[in-house]
């Protein structure tokens, strides 16, 4: 079994890969069909270059190291996107901002700077859950993938 801060390098390289291919995806608006179809594959692929960026380093790799630097690349893929997302959702790139989108959903309620502020860390955190769980199954799978196809 790998150290931790073996796998760490690959985990952060595919995590910031597959967060780029989603967002670019995401907002070409001529490929957006195609991002969502293949939405898995971008996350079994980033599993899969981690694996094969740790066996570049290694040398030899068991199927348990696929498995941590896959879930490693998830938390990372999933950190990003919260980040990244609540950043858009503030702007208001893509929709009608953080202010607009609350007062959709409480049209009644007075709005202030903590109650913003609470929003967007209520946003980041089920950003960040919200990604997790699909993207660690299916990371965790293209890094077992990885470790049995480049033994």
């Amino acid at each position: 079994m790998s150290k931790f801060s073996d796998m760490l390098v690959p985990a952060i390289v595919a995590g910031v890969v597959i967060a780029i291919l989603y967002f670019a995806m995401n907002y070409m608006p001529i490929v957006e069909n195609i991002q969502a179809c293949f939405c898995g594959v971008w996350l079994l692929g980033g599993g899969i270059l981690a694996s094969s960026l740790l066996k570049r380093k290694k040398g030899r790799l068991e199927l348990i190291d696929g498995a941590i630097v896959g879930a490693l690349t998830a938390f990372v893929f999933s950190i990003l996107i919260a980040i990244i997302a609540s950043g858009v959702v503030m702007l208001g790139i893509g929709s009608v901002g953080l202010e607009g989108f609350m007062q959709g959903l409480f049209p009644e309620y007075e709005y202030n700077a903590g109650t913003m502020v609470f929003a967007l860390m209520f946003g980041l955190l089920f950003a960040f859950i919200f990604h997790l769980i699909p993207s660690l199954v299916l990371c965790v799978i293209g890094g077992i993938l990885g470790a049995k196809v480049l033994e």
